[in-house]
């Protein structure tokens, strides 16, 4: 469950929680806090990324809908963005892994997200940062950070065509635009980049990737 409260309030909020009887699965609570009182906006933000963090995860469940994004000036979303990474980063170096952390399973064992999902004769390109492998749909992808949040995916990376159920992925103008401009290139089983590709955020190109509209950047991990 994600929730957001008003400073002062999380013990009520808490409270008010706990007695709910479809409540009974919590065990445990982070409440992460900011220094800055007056940040309402940002703080509905946050609440609507993390609920979808979760929904994008198969670690992760939750009943509650999906919530509107509000509208942020350039400042604030910036702002929030930031705030969210290093509220992850917090949260996965304590083992929190509902919003995503790697391909790791708890007892250190490989996922159906390890090294199978990638071909041996793919490249890894020299800029590379962070990589996701999937198995299902088979994916393997490298990308990097640019400034402002903004992510580049690299050559030798690809995005899906068929999804795992065997439907094909549908063909966006997105997608359709890539491959008229030779960033893409169409096979029989997937697309292929052979030129760098930028997209808003990470989340935005994991979306890409899979053909799905989930916001949680969860997959993409540190090269080692």
């Amino acid at each position: 469950y994600v929730g957001r409260a008003e400073p002062g309030t999380v013990l009520g909020r808490l409270g008010d929680h706990m007695r709910k009887a479809d409540r009974e699965f919590w065990q445990e609570t982070i409440a992460i806090v900011s220094s800055d009182d007056a940040m309402p906006v940002p703080a509905m933000a946050l609440e609507a990324r993390m609920i979808d963090l979760v929904k994008a995860e198969d670690i992760g469940d939750t009943t509650q809908n999906s919530q509107r994004l509000p509208s942020l000036s350039r400042m604030d979303e910036d702002d929030s963005l930031s705030f969210l990474r290093d509220a992850l980063f917090c949260m996965r170096a304590l083992g929190v892994r509902e919003f995503g952390s790697g391909d790791q399973d708890s007892d250190g064992a490989e996922s159906d997200d390890g090294p199978e999902a990638a071909s041996p004769d793919v490249e890894v390109p020299e800029s590379a940062e962070l990589e996701m492998r999937i198995a299902k749909p088979k994916v393997i992808a490298y990308g990097r950070e640019l400034d402002k949040g903004r992510f580049q995916v690299l050559p030798s990376s690809c995005a899906v065509k068929t999804l795992a159920d065997g439907s094909p992925c549908a063909a966006t103008d997105e997608r359709v635009n890539l491959v008229s401009e030779g960033v893409l290139i169409e096979h029989d089983d997937r697309y292929e980049f052979v030129k760098p590709c930028d997209f808003d955020d990470r989340v935005h190109a994991k979306a890409f990737i899979l053909c799905n509209s989930g916001r949680g950047p969860g997959q993409w991990t540190g090269l080692h």
